[in-house]
Formats: C-alpha cells, structure tokens, sequence
C-alpha cells in the first residue's frame, strides 16, 4: 500500500497543477493544494515504508504490529479524504465516478489492513 501513496505523491509534487486537469480533483483541491497534499502523502508513505522496515527488520519487536496499525490508520484517513473529495466533485462539479472507486479500493485495503494489524496486536499478546 505504500506504491500508491508514493505513486500518487510523486504524481502531485511533478505537477502542482494537476488539479486544474479534471473536475475531479475540485473538491480535493479545496482542502488544499498540490503542494499540500504532496506533503501529506508523503508522510502516510513514509509511515507505511517505516512500519515495513520495522516489521520486516525486527520480527520480535513486540510493537510492530501496532506501529502497522498506526500507519494504516493514518493511510486510510488519507485515503478516505480523497475518496471523499472526488464523490463531492462527482455529485457537485461535474467529476468521474471512477476515483471514487479506484480510491475508495485503497480505503478498503487500508481496513484490511487495520483488521490484520488488530488481529496481530491481539495475537502477539496472547502468545506473551
């Protein structure tokens, strides 16, 4: 889940006007602009690529699975304010249902997530 963020981070910080180029995107620049979410998306990124490392790295730190959780939860807020933003452009501006898809796909991955990680915290301490 952490290509996508740095997918779309990129995406924002090559071009800070991408917004002007669907009416999808209307919405979503009305909480802030290409800079702003770049740097946003950024941070949920390198939560996700930090809680890999510290998961991947330290299988025996007993706390790996709520630094996942933390970082899916940060991760799926993003995700839910873009969906949010381009099903607010579709219904208002003019914008494609399309991303509401796409995005609100990242969002339900990124609950997926949050389960898997709870269910770890619970196992890892059932085990302790």
């Amino acid at each position: 889940m952490a290509v996508p963020l740095l997918g779309i981070g990129w995406l924002l910080y090559l071009d800070d006007a991408l917004f002007l180029t669907s009416p999808s995107f209307k919405a979503v620049s009305r909480y802030g602009d290409e800079v702003a979410w770049c740097i946003v998306i950024m941070i949920c990124a390198i939560c996700r690529l930090a809680a890999l490392l510290i998961n991947g790295t330290f299988r025996e730190f007993p706390y790996s699975p709520a630094i996942r959780l933390a970082a899916s939860l940060i991760a799926m807020a993003f995700w839910f304010l873009f969906t949010l933003g381009i099903l607010v452009a579709y219904l208002s501006d003019g914008g494609s249902p399309t991303g509401i898809v796409a995005y609100g796909t990242f969002m339900a991955l990124e609950l997926r997530n949050i389960y898997l990680s709870r269910r770890d915290m619970v196992l890892s301490g059932a085990l302790r």
